[in-house]
């Protein structure tokens, strides 16, 4: 298993440099972290897909197929970020969270919904993963229902979960209790600190 720790931004940067260039026929010097990657470089939904698969096969880390506002709206209601094709007071704080590599002045209330895509930059997808990699190598110390420290990796394939719907990260299995404990899922960073 890959230590979480075992690359740099600048190493996880490089390598999207690379794919991105692959796939856009670029020199890796001509993509800048800040470059926005729809408005600078022309990116396509069939290039943010590649990217997602090249990531996930490079860094063994699973990687959501829809975008953070997607996600968000799946989980909020659209009606809490954009009304009437504008950004809510809500979602403007919300996307500070999620692209907290975008300078805070270019996110506020009032913005259009259609200005959103022109947030993604490479060094959002350099964000993407390290979160991947801190998703995929969670693991807690104990037990949250008994405090036991007897725990082992579950196998997700022989397991049923809610909804049955496979969470991106490891399970772990309290030997003592039988208590299932789940990786936090990719985005409960971002709820939690929108719920402070």
């Amino acid at each position: 298993m890959v230590d979480k720790n075992s690359f740099s931004d600048k190493e996880i940067l490089d390598s999207l440099k690379e794919i991105i260039g692959s796939i856009l026929m670029l020199e890796p010097d001509e993509i800048a972290a800040n470059s926005s990657l729809v408005d600078n470089l022309g990116l396509e939904s069939i290039d943010f897909l590649d990217i997602v698969f090249q990531l996930e096969e490079k860094y063994d880390i699973a990687v959501p197929r829809r975008n953070p506002i997607q996600r968000i709206e799946a989980s909020l209601g659209e009606e809490e970020l954009i009304q009437g094709g504008k950004l809510t007071r809500k979602g403007a704080k919300l996307l500070k969270i999620v692209f907290p590599e975008v300078e805070p002045s270019r996110i506020y209330e009032g913005m259009q919904e259609s200005e959103i895509p022109s947030l993604l930059t490479v060094q959002t997808y350099v964000n993407v993963v390290k979160r991947g990699l801190e998703v995929a190598h969670w693991q807690p110390e104990q037990c949250d229902k008994c405090g036991a420290e007897n725990l082992v990796l579950g196998d997700k394939d022989k397991l049923e979960f809610p909804n049955d719907v496979m969470p991106f990260g490891p399970v772990f299995l309290c030997k003592a209790c039988d208590n299932m404990m789940i990786a936090p899922s990719f985005d409960d960073l971002i709820y939690e600190k929108a719920s402070e």
